[in-house]
């Protein structure tokens, strides 16, 4: 279990995203898309999705690119989705694309 612990100075600097980060819902969509441990509870959400990435032609840069940039695991290190997210999906893309894998190895 990762216990991390404030104090006060870091519980000060601590904010609240203006809006939801779309390379985080990005990164929730995908373990969701990839598991079946509880989909009854998605199971509208799972089906819907699924079905509007056939339409949309994306199934291809599902597997092709998001797949290896969130493969499948139990813990997704959220921490480490680049705070240019709130920017737009494309500026956390860009950043997450940007940051070298050694860096992202070690931060696991």
């Amino acid at each position: 279990m990762l216990r991390i612990h404030f104090n006060d100075a870091d519980l000060a600097r601590t904010r609240l995203a203006p809006a939801p980060d779309p390379l985080f819902e990005v990164a929730a969509s995908m373990h969701r898309l990839q598991s079946s441990r509880g989909r009854w509870a998605y199971a509208g959400w799972y089906r819907a999705a699924r079905q509007e990435l056939r339409e949309q032609g994306l199934e291809r840069a599902l597997r092709g690119v998001l797949l290896p940039l969130y493969p499948r695991a139990a813990y997704y290190p959220d921490f480490l989705t680049p705070s240019s997210g709130v920017e737009g999906l494309e500026a956390g893309v860009e950043a997450l694309l940007a940051t070298p894998a050694e860096r992202v190895a070690e931060e696991v």
